[in-house]
């Protein structure tokens, strides 16, 4: 049996340099090199309830507020890179987390795959949206 969604879940999510979505608000922004839209995107009570379970199934909580890399001869760098950060409110409680894409491999590879489920799940769904596929592309080009 899935775990019943609390009254107060929400959160936001900022993702692939130039979008962030708020379940608070129901904005999505997407921004461009001389300024931002912003659009309503409304979440169906399902969706939201997708994107809890895979949170809650995923060890939110246990996961770490900002993953570290592997110091090690093998880390790759890449620069510039995107930092992930995902803010979640529940129960009274709230949890940040950053991820930075510059560096891999991470110290805890099970927290990444965990990790990775939970912002799956949010991104297929809010990507799916028919007001998100309107948007124009951002025209800012990272070099």
């Amino acid at each position: 049996m899935q775990e019943k969604m609390p009254e107060d879940f929400n959160f936001s999510y900022s993702f692939d340099f130039f979008d962030k979505f708020s379940s608070f608000d129901s904005t999505y922004k997407r921004s461009y090199n001389f300024h931002d839209t912003t659009i309503r995107v409304v979440l169906s009570r399902e969706e939201k309830q997708l994107i809890y379970a895979a949170m809650i199934e995923n060890d939110l909580w246990q996961l770490p507020v900002d993953f570290e890399a592997l110091n090690t001869k093998d880390m790759k760098c890449i620069y510039p890179s995107s930092t992930d950060e995902l803010w979640v409110a529940m129960n009274g409680k709230i949890k940040e987390i950053k991820f930075d894409h510059s560096c891999s491999p991470k110290k805890d590879p099970d927290a990444v795959i965990k990790y990775s489920r939970i912002i799956l799940e949010i991104v297929h769904i809010i990507r799916n949206k028919k007001e998100v596929q309107k948007l124009p592309s951002t025209d800012i080009m990272i070099l």
